[in-house]
């Protein structure tokens, strides 16, 4: 951590749902591991994870959130696991959790009535002259196709770049 977080977080830790996780479960494991604590048999891992959050300032990123937490891709058991987790969080604690995802979770549909805009941020593409500046750069040579792949890739300047690259 640089000098700056070092004073507002005890520490940081970024997890890519992608990567391997396949229950909240595991990833709540994990965090749990992380955070150098034990995981203790005989507690639930929501609560167990809820308490360090309330001991420790942590900063927690859970990139590609989607993956896990849409409740409409898990069994009924999984998402129960994900509505306590999700109502488990929401409780106060001294740490920040920051859910990345291409979309709202239906997962945390509960949550909307809660969001406000300091604690959810929708972040769209780019504005079309700056997409366009990518696609030209890597010369692409029909602008009036442009139009097309930037509304397909919603303006996202990295999607644009991997697209460009391989045309």
């Amino acid at each position: 951590l640089n000098q700056d977080c070092q004073s507002q977080w005890d520490g940081a830790i970024w997890k890519s749902v992608t990567i391997r996780f396949d229950t909240v479960k595991d990833l709540i494991a994990e965090l749990i591991l992380d955070t150098g604590h034990k995981i203790n048999d005989s507690e639930s891992l929501v609560r167990q994870f809820i308490q360090i959050l309330s001991k420790q300032r942590l900063l927690i990123i859970i990139d590609s959130a989607e993956e896990l937490l849409d409740i409409s891709k898990r069994s009924i058991s999984e998402s129960s696991e994900i509505r306590k987790f999700i109502k488990a969080i929401q409780q106060q604690h001294l740490s920040c959790i920051v859910f990345i995802g291409r979309e709202i979770m239906p997962g945390f549909s509960s949550l909307k009535n809660n969001i406000n805009s300091e604690n959810a941020l929708k972040i769209s593409g780019l504005e079309s002259k700056w997409a366009e500046e990518i696609l030209r750069s890597y010369s692409l040579k029909d602008p009036e196709l442009w139009d097309s792949l930037i509304e397909k890739y919603a303006a996202n300047p990295l999607a644009l770049k991997i697209t460009a690259s391989y045309i």
